[in-house]
């Protein structure tokens, strides 16, 4: 089951990349310093919380063990939202899952009903004029006084010329360009600051966090980024040839520029990835407060 909006997805949903999103989470866990809510949030208080974008809810399986200990006066609920219920667990005790589109309104069961609501990576799920109305309707998912946390790379600081490789600079040019013909945003989180802002949301912190100042998420990062452009590099040449009115892309340049990826990396080639946490509170009685 997919929506209808399913096809400006550009990343498979294979078991590849079902394991391409659970190494995911160890690189931003890894990176944020071990945790996956963020540090201003007390999560003594928290009972209700949401996954966005969820794939295949490994960012919720780590909330309930990170919560499992914690004392509570209430049960927990924890439920997955993406798009394609194509990368949902099979078994997934303790979690709900649901097709949704967040360009859409939630149904009315979901309403004022979550402490945290958890975005991630979405850079190249949603196109720039989206944000608004994504951030729209999962502020209505929020509680008054519940957080928004948006999990966000910044693709144009893997665009910034490198010295020691000036091809890695052109190659990332080539994704970036495609993002942009495609109106995707390059920067996404300095558009969800923007976007947190005009919608109401109080309280806005963003936290940035570079792999290539940590050693071992540097490693985990460039693995990661290898994947992930198995599929970009591809798409972006397609996208670029579309827009210059050319009907097909050219596989065997993409399989080389991917090839020449591999050699960059082998050659030890530490990529500066950033990510963005960023974090909204929704106005009214506080259910967690903020430290």
């Amino acid at each position: 089951m997919a929506t209808e909006t399913e096809g400006h997805y550009i990343l498979n949903r294979d078991a590849t990349e079902s394991t391409r999103l659970d190494e995911q989470h160890t690189l931003l866990t890894e990176l944020a310093g071990g945790s996956p809510i963020h540090s201003r949030i007390a999560i003594d208080n928290i009972h209700a919380i949401a996954d966005i974008a969820t794939g295949t809810g490994v960012w919720l399986k780590h909330i309930c063990t990170l919560l499992k200990d914690i004392p509570t006066d209430r049960p927990r609920y924890f439920h997955g939202f993406d798009i394609s219920d194509s990368q949902f667990p099979r078994e997934h005790a303790g979690i709900h899952f649901s097709v949704q589109d967040i360009t859409k309104p939630f149904s009315d069961a979901h309403l004022n009903r979550y402490d945290l609501v958890h975005v991630r990576l979405l850079f190249c799920g949603l196109k720039k004029s989206e944000y608004e109305i994504a951030v729209a309707n999962l502020m209505t998912l929020l509680k008054p006084g519940g957080f928004l946390q948006w999990d966000e790379i910044d693709y144009h600081a893997l665009t910034q010329l490198n010295q020691e490789n000036p091809r890695f600079f052109e190659i990332m040019k080539i994704v970036n360009d495609g993002l942009n013909s495609a109106q995707y945003s390059d920067s996404a989180p300095k558009l969800l600051k923007q976007t947190f802002k005009r919608k109401g949301l109080v309280k806005i912190t963003s936290h940035d966090y570079v792999s290539s100042e940590q050693p071992r998420s540097a490693e985990i990062m460039q693995k990661w980024l290898h994947n992930a452009l198995r599929m970009l590099i591809p798409w972006a040449l397609e996208t670029s040839e579309k827009e210059k009115g050319v009907d097909s892309t050219n596989q065997k340049s993409a399989n080389e520029i991917i090839k020449e990826m591999g050699t960059i990396f082998a050659a030890k080639l530490v990529p500066r990835g950033e990510v963005s946490v960023v974090v909204g509170q929704k106005k009214g009685q506080t259910f967690c407060s903020i430290l």
